[in-house]
């Protein structure tokens, strides 16, 4: 499986011109050896020892950065690796066109390198915007909440949804931004992301 995948891989890279570097592991303990050296892991869940899953929450844990592709082939799994942030999932056997549009995904998501000016304690910081969870409105100013830390800016949400990549954000009520890929659970009109729970408006449910 592991080949099969490296051989699909290799394929998508030279047709597409993508100059990567990629590594194979069969242990899960030597990637994470290496973690921070790595923009986009492809994990199997199904792993002797070490799991897919408790793999990715280490991986997570050590560089939230690396985007997280899961393959397997019981579909039923796939909700447990909402908790993981997985951004993508492949199917076994493997078809060349899901696991070249997952690779693309993730790559289109690390060139996201756009910051955004927040305030904290009147300090000011400069933050990626994909490490912002969500934003939520208050009076007069918005709140802008990453996985640590909670930061401020003095303005309303339709002043700072322009400066939000689309490709990230989407407004699911009046009061609230959320970051799609932090979305852990989705179910009965109601998004759990993090500790907190947010419910999505008639408007903009089918966005």
């Amino acid at each position: 499986v592991l080949q099969e995948l490296h051989t699909i891989l290799c394929e998508v890279c030279k047709e597409r011109e993508l100059a990567v570097e990629l590594s194979d592991f069969t242990d899960g303990n030597e990637l994470l050896k290496q973690i921070d050296d790595i923009d986009v892991a492809f994990l199997d869940i199904e792993m002797p020892r070490m799991d897919g899953i408790e793999l990715g929450k280490r991986i997570h844990a050590s560089n939230p950065n690396c985007k997280v592709i899961m393959a397997t082939g019981k579909v039923e799994r796939f909700k447990e690796a909402f908790h993981i942030h997985a951004l993508r999932f492949v199917t076994k056997p493997f078809e060349k066109m899901e696991v070249e549009e997952a690779l693309l995904a993730a790559l289109e998501l690390l060139s996201f390198g756009k910051c955004i000016e927040v305030f904290a304690n009147r300090n000011r910081y400069e933050i990626s915007q994909d490490e912002i969870m969500y934003v939520k409105a208050f009076n007069g100013y918005s709140e802008i909440y990453t996985d640590e830390m909670r930061f401020r800016r003095e303005c309303s949400l339709l002043e700072l949804e322009p400066m939000l990549d689309e490709r990230l954000f989407v407004r699911i009520n009046r009061d609230v931004i959320l970051n799609l890929c932090w979305i852990q659970e989705y179910e009965k009109e109601q998004i759990k992301l993090g500790a907190e729970s947010f419910d999505i408006s008639r408007r903009r449910k089918k966005e």
